[in-house]
């Protein structure tokens, strides 16, 4: 008996497979070894975004614009939009307590055009479902293809710190804070799933160019290159800036004797480029020391912040 159960054993030599990765599997996009197929790809997107800050309210004023290409062999028919924010919405479910005071409407869509042509947001074309947004097109986005989205929208940056937050009066770290697309893969489609503190991570790699705005005494860190260090910082910043450039040791480029004597900084909007990330975070205080220096990675040498 035990031979024989010993045999039978030994044929179940295959784990079971769900159905949408075997799918990937033989159309090519995928492979058994665990790296992409000849026929893998990836949908990308660049966005374009001007938002403002309000310190004394917290509450974020943007506008946005999102190029969304379609590097899949599907011709798309709807597109999935992450409302982050939405996860204060009354009736959303989360993982974490908030404060009650953080609960509201979410982010609130003043405007949204599709292809150039705006659209009516008491009709059907835009459907919102815990903290996702579900946008039917009139005529798909075809396999190929890019569509452009124009957007301005309101939220707020809440005082419940669980991933961001308010960490005090006036120092904000603000992250899942703007409209983004999903993603759309070669296993499962669209990612439907929403966000309730406990779920992240699973983006699209993008472009992003963003352009920050807040009082002149506000100091704006965020992913990726400052643009306009020299329209931003007065000029004994801007040198330790420049010195921190090309130094591997750390400049302090504001420091406590500076934040003792106050910062006014010559501009309040703060322009940054990021190139082929998975997202956009930025932190904004009046009472940041800052402090930078070159570190080399691989091939190049990166210019790291600490604050």
């Amino acid at each position: 008996m035990f031979v024989a159960m010993a045999f039978c054993y030994g044929q179940e030599s295959r784990f079971f497979m769900p159905s949408e990765l075997l799918s990937a599997y033989e159309a090519g996009s995928r492979s058994y070894t665990g790296k992409p197929g000849p026929n893998y790809w990836q949908n990308t997107v660049d966005y374009t975004i001007e938002v403002s800050v309000d310190p004394t309210s917290r509450k974020l004023t943007g506008s946005e614009k999102i190029t969304y290409y379609n590097n899949s062999p599907d011709d798309l028919g709807q597109l999935v939009i992450r409302l982050y924010q939405d996860v204060f919405r009354e009736a959303n479910p989360r993982s974490f307590r908030v404060n009650p005071d953080d609960i509201n409407e979410g982010v609130a869509i003043n405007r949204l055009a599709v292809r150039g042509e705006e659209l009516d947001l008491e009709g059907n074309a835009l459907r919102r479902s815990g903290t996702n947004a579900y946008l039917n097109l009139e005529q798909p986005l075809e396999s190929g293809g890019s569509i452009m989205l124009e957007l301005d929208w309101e939220a707020y940056v809440p005082e419940t710190t669980v991933r961001g937050g308010a960490y005090d009066s006036t120092t904000y770290f603000v992250s899942y804070w703007y409209p983004q697309i999903a993603v759309y893969d070669d296993v499962f489609g669209w990612d439907r799933l929403e966000y309730d503190f406990s779920t992240e991570f699973y983006n699209n790699l993008a472009n992003f160019d963003v352009r920050i705005s807040a009082p002149e005494n506000f100091t704006i860190l965020s992913t990726g290159v400052l643009q306009n260090a020299g329209e931003i910082l007065n000029a004994p910043m801007l040198e330790r800036y420049n010195k921190a450039r090309t130094s591997d040791e750390t400049i302090s480029i504001i420091s406590p004797d500076d934040l003792e004597s106050g910062i006014q900084h010559k501009s309040g909007t703060w322009h940054y480029k990021a190139r082929e990330v998975s997202d956009f975070a930025f932190c904004i205080s009046d009472v940041y020391c800052w402090d930078a220096a070159m570190q080399p990675v691989a091939d190049r040498e990166v210019l790291i912040h600490t604050y």
